[in-house]
This record gives structure tokens, sequence and C-alpha cells, in this order.
């Protein structure tokens, strides 16, 4: 029933552009449409093509770039560590990453949990780098580089609002992030963070890391892959139990001609009243975000937010058995997307982007349906070509330079 219903939307979905609900059309509509001009996918003559959480990480990188020549990891670690400072929301001292990095014919997968922190991550990152500086140097550039205070951005003030009730219950948090009584908005400035401190801070203790390297083989009509999750149990009709616990990812990807990076940073808020600095931490295991590569090409595909990422990330693959080109990989991203989980068993939804008919078939399964606005995210690279998710409001910079 399972593979049935996946062929019947993706048939659908592929086959027409008409995408959201006849009701619906309007902005949505507009944004999408714009969105098709190509700002959702390098072209293959750009030689760099980043995506980031903030436009100031890339902005910081290409001030960096000016006086000092960085390899793709060290470029990589850069931006990471300017999110730290941007997006300290989900770029925190210990969360967990996972990342990919492709050079050639040569692949690496790593997932980093347990004990294992963001500092300890990027420091091992860069010791199998051997051309690379040390983590505490490109640290110390970082934030010579980065103003002394930093804005708030959009999202960092939407985590804010989110929590402001348990932030308000906590001193040290309460010190930086209110003012009069209010939680800070977007623009407003908090002191940037002493990221070469915290990096000595870190290094100096004694982790036990939590590195899984392991990958599943999954096979479609049409390709092989390696995947971070069992796809095979989706075509069995097997499903995960639904992780409720709140995740929030960022992404990072790097392709300069020269090498490949692609990661995602997970991030469980622990919001402990002992904290004496205005950082925020992470619990110690996170679910990971989903992960394949084409063994045949390296197209790479990693699915973020959502409850069940491994289910998310297997009806892309799917999905891909039609695209053939730019405009159909543009056709399966906009289509609208669906989840079942358990328990209890049943069925979320992005209805204001699916057409009547598909919804009249759904109904039609005897399962519980749920809205949402956005069941997650798709992005990676195609046909080597770094890609976001028309949902998404990540940033993406293409350079011929």
């Amino acid at each position: 029933m399972t593979k049935f219903l996946i062929s019947i939307l993706v048939l659908s979905f592929l086959s027409s552009c008409a995408l959201i609900v006849e009701a619906d059309k309007g902005q949505e509509d507009i944004v999408l449409k714009e969105k098709s001009k190509n700002d959702f996918m390098c072209d293959q003559n750009h030689k760099s093509q980043l995506l980031t959480q903030t436009n100031e990480s890339d902005e910081l990188l290409s001030k960096l770039k000016l006086k000092n020549k960085l390899t793709s990891t060290e470029s990589f670690v850069v931006l990471v560590l300017a999110e730290m400072l941007y997006s300290p929301y989900i770029f925190s001292p210990d969360a967990k990453m996972q990342i990919l990095e492709i050079e050639g014919d040569k692949r690496s997968h790593a997932f980093y949990n347990g004990e294992s922190n963001l500092i300890w991550t990027l420091n091992d990152i860069l010791k199998n780098d051997k051309k690379s500086r040390s983590l505490y140097a490109l640290a110390t550039l970082v934030e010579k580089s980065a103003p002394d205070r930093i804005s708030i951005s959009d999202r960092f003030s939407t985590f804010l609002q989110e929590y402001k009730d348990k932030l308000y219950q906590i001193p040290s948090y309460k010190k930086y992030y209110f003012r009069a009584g209010q939680i800070l908005k977007e623009n407003e400035t908090i002191p940037k963070v002493n990221l070469a401190s915290l990096v000595s801070k870190y290094l100096s203790k004694k982790v036990k890391p939590e590195v899984q390297h392991y990958l599943f083989d999954y096979k479609t009509d049409k390709d092989n892959y390696k995947c971070n999750f069992d796809l095979n149990i989706y075509d069995n009709s097997i499903y995960m139990v639904s992780d409720t616990t709140r995740v929030f990812r960022g992404q990072i990807g790097l392709q300069d001609g020269k090498k490949a990076l692609y990661a995602t940073i997970s991030f469980t808020p622990q919001l402990d009243s002992d904290r004496s600095d205005f950082l925020f931490y992470s619990s110690k295991k996170v679910t990971p975000s989903g992960l394949c590569f084409n063994t045949n090409n390296n197209n790479v595909f990693m699915s973020s937010k959502g409850p069940d990422p491994g289910q998310l990330l297997h009806k892309h693959i799917v999905k891909m058995t039609n695209v053939h080109n730019e405009q159909d990989l543009e056709r399966a991203l906009t289509a609208p997307r669906f989840l079942i989980l358990v328990p209890p068993k049943r069925l979320v939804l992005e209805t204001k982007r699916t057409k009547i008919e598909e919804l009249e078939y759904l109904q039609g399964l005897n399962m519980p349906i749920y809205h949402t606005d956005n069941i997650g995210n798709i992005w990676g690279s195609y046909d080597n070509r770094l890609f976001k998710d028309f949902r998404s409001r990540d940033q993406l910079k293409c350079s011929s330079l």
C-alpha cells in the first residue's frame, strides 16, 4: 500500500507544475515561481558554492579570504565558527554534527554524537586535513574579523520568543537576552562570543567521542545509494516511532571544485538554571538528520527538520527515479510532502501544497490526516550543483570567482 501510495503521488507531482491547491493560489504561488528562476540551485560554472544559515557568515569568510589563503576544510570550519556567533541557538559549543566530505572519488562520512561536542568535532576535522591551521588559529581569525556586537537575526529572534519564559527564569540568560523585562528582538545586539577562549576551554577537557561511520545500502531501479538510515524498512511499510523531541538543525554546504563538505548541526536545548554564561547548550544525544549519496555520481541529499528524517529522505530518493534534469528536481522539491507517523498511525501532510484530487485520494485511506506548513527540508548537491529547498530560509551563494 505504501509503495503504491508513494508511486501515485510521485507521478502526480512530476506530471504537472500546478502544485498548489486552486483555492490557495496567490502569494505562495508567486514566491514559488520567482524562486524557480535559479536561486535554489547553483550553476556548474560556479566554482564557489556555499549554503549557510546567515549572510553574515558568508561575508565573514569572504573578508578573511582577502588576506588569508584558506583550504576548503578551513573555509568550512570558518563558516561553522561564524555561525557560532550569528546562530548560537543551533551552533552551540556542544551541538552534534553529521558531515560528508567528498574529494575526487574519496568519500568520508561521520556522525559525532554522545560526548562529542562541536568544538571537538571541528578540531578532529582539521586534524584529518594535514594542510589546515589549528582550530585555535582559525577561531582567533574569525573573532578578530567579527564585529564586537552581534545582531540578532529573524530566526534567532523566533527562537528567543519561543523560549522567553524559560530564559527569563535563568539569571545569566535574563541578563543578556532581556532589556527592560522584554526579550530581545530582531536587529538588537548581544556581545560577541570569545571563540578563542571557548576553543581552549573545550579542547582542554578529555572527551570520549562517539563517532559513527556506518552507512546502509539502498537501491532503486535507477541508482545505488549509501545512507545513514536503513531506507529499506520504508519499502516494507515499517515506520520508526516518531521522535517528538524538539531538535533545531543548521546546514553548512561548501563546494569549491577541489572538495565538497556537507554538514548538518543538530541541537536540542538544555536550558539549565546553573548556567553562568549566555551560551546555549544541547543534550548529549540527538537523532541525526538524514543523509544519502549516490555511489554512481556523487549526488548528495540531506534531510532536515521533521519528526522522521529517514522517511522524508526515502520519499525524496523515490522521486529521484523520475528526475533527469534541473526542472525535474525543481518539481520534486516544490511538490507537497507527507509522512506516516506512529503511534498512533496518522498521516501528516502539507495540505496547502496538495491538489484537490490528491487530497481526496488520501482521505480515502481511513487514516487521520494532520496539516502542516512545512514537513521538512531537502538540500544537497545534484549534478555537482549545490541546491536548497524552496521551504528553507538558508542562504545559497554561487560565485564564478
